[in-house]
């Protein structure tokens, strides 16, 4: 079975971490293209590794296909594990929540110190997101209504699992 689908979810979620931590755009649109990539690739990408033709699939270069090798060998991307470390644990899920993004979720972290949903809830009732710029009372209401609704949405079951 192919990897394709689970290593463009590994070069999205790379591409929302080098946002988060405010890196180049260039590195994080060249990410999320070779997501895209790996998503629409209809032969495994594993077949492209051993044949060593990786540079020659349309937005993956050296780096990159070092970075896939790395990934079919190890399981792992250095360069994301050094990310996931420089930023708190619970920011990455914030991510979940309908309207904030990546670039906002790093504004948030360094500039109302939000690391998680308890302190994105704290600093909606403290004032610390009024504050910031582009943070008008109907974009903080919005994201209350979407933080409301991720923590109802975590207590559910799938059906799946409430049937048995």
């Amino acid at each position: 079975m192919s990897r394709n689908r689970e290593l463009a979810g590994v070069f999205e979620h790379l591409a929302a971490l080098l946002e988060i931590n405010d890196a180049n755009a260039f590195k994080v649109n060249a990410n999320r293209r070779v997501a895209r990539v790996l998503d629409d690739l209809t032969e495994a990408i594993e077949d492209h590794a051993a044949a060593g033709t990786l540079e020659s699939l349309e937005g993956i270069g050296k780096g990159t296909a070092v970075k896939i090798n790395e990934f079919l060998q190890h399981g792992v991307i250095a360069e994301m594990q050094a990310l996931q470390a420089e930023i708190p644990e619970g920011l990455v899920s914030l991510l979940d929540i309908s309207g904030l993004g990546p670039k906002t979720v790093g504004r948030l972290w360094r500039e109302a110190d939000v690391a998680d949903h308890a302190s994105l809830r704290q600093a909606i009732g403290d004032g610390r997101l009024e504050a910031m710029p582009r943070m008008g009372a109907k974009t903080i209401a919005n994201i209350l209504e979407s933080l409301d609704f991720a923590e109802q949405a975590a207590e559910r079951m799938s059906i799946g699992q409430a049937m048995p």
